[in-house]
């Protein structure tokens, strides 16, 4: 089972979580790490929140990280510990779909999860009121 961090701004992640056990109950979200970039936090602290997280874990089939906004503090964080070598896949957009779909999966290895991760976030973004007019037979 892969292992899974969320490593967002703010209390984003924990929102996220607490949505995810509502939905999928507590056992969902067991071996799921959240990790806070607090307004206090710096760069090289969030790094050593992650690492402490990292090191702590069994990741033979892998790490998937995933962060809130590409190019943010928490994704450049999280390419650090890339380039050092540690066995993490990053996937930036985390949202409510894509961590859902991840865990129906997630005894598939952090590499597989990423695709997963990708597509279900996309496909999780809907435009509604495109959707219910459709449905019945209004045009735009």
């Amino acid at each position: 089972m892969a292992n899974i961090v969320l490593i967002t701004h703010g209390k984003y992640g924990e929102g996220l979580l607490d949505a995810l056990a509502l939905l999928l109950g507590d056992d969902a979200i067991k071996g799921i790490h959240v990790i806070t970039l607090g307004p206090l936090d710096s760069p090289e602290s969030l790094y050593e929140k992650i690492k402490n997280v990292i090191d702590r874990i069994d990741y033979e089939k892998g790490v998937l990280i995933l962060v809130d906004l590409f190019g943010g503090t928490p994704s450049r964080v999280a390419a650090q510990l890339l380039s050092e070598g540690f066995n993490v896949e990053i996937v930036s957009g985390v949202n409510l779909p894509m961590l859902v779909e991840i865990i129906l999966q997630r005894d598939k290895t952090a590499k597989d999860l990423v695709e997963i991760a990708i597509r279900s976030g996309i496909e999780g973004i809907v435009n509604i009121g495109e959707k219910v007019r459709k449905t019945l037979g209004k045009k735009d």
